[in-house]
C-alpha cells in the first residue's frame, strides 16, 4: 500500500512521484490521504487517474469544499440559474464515486488502540498478582520466621 496526501490537483507532480516511488498496478495499491483536488490546475486529472487506477480516497477538507460547492450548483441550477460556466470547472461527479476509507481507517485505528490498551491492562493485572503473590509469600515467611511453630 502506498499512502500520498495533499494532492491539490497537480497532475505532473503525482505523476513524477509515480515514477520516483515505481509504482506497480499489480503490486501496489494506492491511497489518497486527503485534499485530492483544488488549488492545483487539473484536478480533473488528477480524480481521472485515481479512478483510473482504481485508488481508495480519504476525503480531505478540500475535497469537502467542492462537494459543497458541487451541492451549490446544484440548488442554483434546480432553480433554473444557468449554471454552465462553473460546470466545466471540476467534474465534481468524478470526486463522489470515488472510495472513500474515512471510516474505515478510524474503525482499524480504534481497533489497534483497544487492542494495545488491553494488553497493557492484562500486563498490568499480571504484575499486580504477582506482586500480591509475592508480598503474601514474603509476609508468610516473615510471619513464620518471628513466630515459630511450636
Amino acid at each position: 500500500m502506498i499512502f500520498i496526501g495533499d494532492v491539490h490537483g497537480v497532475f505532473n507532480e503525482l505523476s513524477e512521484l509515480l515514477e520516483i516511488i515505481e509504482y506497480q498496478p499489480l503490486r501496489d495499491h494506492l491511497i489518497f490521504v486527503g485534499d485530492l483536488v483544488a488549488k492545483g490546475p487539473e484536478s480533473i486529472k488528477v480524480v481521472s487517474l485515481a479512478r483510473s487506477l482504481e485508488a481508495s480516497c480519504v476525503r480531505g477538507n478540500h475535497d469537502d469544499k467542492m462537494l459543497r460547492w458541487k451541492t451549490f450548483l446544484n440548488s442554483l441550477e434546480s432553480q433554473g440559474i444557468d449554471i454552465y460556466p462553473f460546470k466545466t470547472c471540476v467534474p465534481l461527479f468524478m470526486i463522489l464515486t470515488l472510495p472513500f476509507l474515512f471510516f474505515f481507517f478510524l474503525l482499524l485505528l480504534l481497533l489497534l488502540l483497544f487492542s494495545v490498551i488491553s494488553r497493557i491492562m492484562v500486563n498490568l493485572q499480571r504484575a499486580k498478582r504477582k506482586v500480591i503473590l509475592g508480598l503474601n509469600i514474603g509476609m508468610k515467611h516473615k510471619r513464620d520466621h518471628l513466630h515459630p511453630k511450636r
